[in-house]
């Protein structure tokens, strides 16, 4: 209602997008647990679809702190050269492992024993930061940014 805001400063599109028919479109997803508590699983605009299953980034991101060399990290979708969507993480390692020679294929193998076969990533870059919100959230849409310099020349 009219009690959350009135719009975006000089964002008339963006306005529009959020606010329909007096609702306020936040693009969170939520399921309702067995006692009828909803539960917010992650961003709209961050579902990955692979192969037909959605891919919530957040419960990757999760598993992949179970790895004792995973400092942080970031999961998103990436359009491949056939069209389809994958699953990438960028990882930063925790300092006493970063000259242990671990490979990004290392994490691939991990993720793949450790993890249901619609949700491990395909790909692995590390990185020195993974960019966040100041209160801490991760920014997945710089992340897409990064990837998107990556293809264009």
């Amino acid at each position: 209602g009219p009690q959350m805001m009135k719009g975006y400063y000089k964002r008339e599109k963006e306005t529009n997008e959020t606010i329909r028919e007096g609702w306020l479109w936040t693009g969170d997803l939520a399921m309702m647990d067995e006692d009828g508590y909803f539960v917010i699983k992650d961003r709209i605009k961050n579902l990955i679809k692979y192969k037909g299953h959605s891919v919530y980034p957040t419960e990757v991101e999760d598993l992949l702190y179970y790895h004792d060399a995973i400092e942080e990290c970031g999961v998103i979708g990436i359009i491949d050269d056939g069209g389809n969507e994958n699953i990438k993480a960028y990882i930063v390692l925790k300092e006493e492992y970063k000259d242990k020679g671990i490979k990004e294929q290392d994490i691939i193998n991990w993720a793949k024993e450790n993890m249901a076969g619609d949700k491990y990533p395909r790909f692995v870059q590390f990185i020195d930061e993974i960019p966040k919100t100041i209160v801490g959230k991760i920014l997945h849409r710089e992340l897409k940014e990064l990837e998107n310099k990556k293809k264009t020349p």
